[in-house]
């Protein structure tokens, strides 16, 4: 049979039989605590046997190892689990956040990389404003087509001439805002600057709006174009 002690809860195996008919006292041996252990319900037939071969010594206790507590044990193995979940979804959280961050801050740059993402900025009503408008990448919902060069002698020295189309790619009307040109030598110096304006200033959606625009005195060693918003 199994006895438990009321004072540490250590629980022994004891032989029914070398606790008598009317049972006995007894020692814990972990913490000395000692009790009256009653007699486990038996027949009556087992209990005479049991009160013939009663032993003199004291009943043998053998010590069993302590029962699994599942309320006390549950908590503490779900905390680490808990734990490991709520920093999972920080961690998630935060990686939402900085990507929200770029898409908002960095929405000029994803443009001029994607250039359909305008449309998205557009339903959410932000604006995409951009500092340059280069070869055919979309800026702000305008693009550049067909930009050409050419160059001429003129009075004083070399003409270069600059043609190309402002396209409004986007869903809404757009104002075209002053463009500056830069020329720039094989080391990326600058060469030569100006700025010019696009009739018409506003384009609906789709509208095209063809500009010429040139320099004078150009210095030969000009061999790359940039166009941009004029600041």
């Amino acid at each position: 049979m199994i006895v438990t002690c009321s004072s540490c809860s250590t629980r022994y195996a004891v032989d029914p039989e070398s606790l008598g008919h009317n049972g006995r006292q007894v020692k814990c041996v972990r913490c000395g605590h000692q009790w009256f252990q009653e007699p486990a319900e038996r027949s009556g037939a087992a209990l005479s046997a049991a009160a013939a071969t009663e032993p003199l010594g004291a009943p043998k206790l053998r010590r069993l190892p302590p029962e699994r507590d599942s309320t006390a044990v549950a908590p503490a193995e779900a905390a680490p689990r808990r734990r490991g979940v709520a920093i999972g979804w920080s961690l998630l959280l935060v990686l939402v956040g900085i990507l929200l961050a770029f898409g908002y801050l960095g929405r000029a740059e994803i443009v001029r990389a994607w250039p359909p993402a305008v449309k998205l900025y557009e339903k959410l009503g932000l604006d995409v404003a951009g500092d340059a408008l280069a070869g055919d990448r979309v800026v702000a919902g305008l693009s550049l087509d067909n930009v050409s060069t050419e160059r001429t002698d003129g009075i004083g020295g070399t003409v270069v001439w600059v043609r190309g189309d402002v396209v409004n790619r986007s869903e809404t009307q757009r104002r075209v805002p002053p463009l500056q040109i830069e020329l720039m030598d094989g080391d990326g110096n600058r060469v030569s600057t100006w700025t010019f304006t696009v009739e018409p200033a506003m384009l609906e959606p789709g509208a095209t709006a063809r500009f010429e625009t040139s320099q004078r005195n150009v210095p030969d060693s000009a061999t790359r174009l940039v166009i941009r918003a004029a600041p």
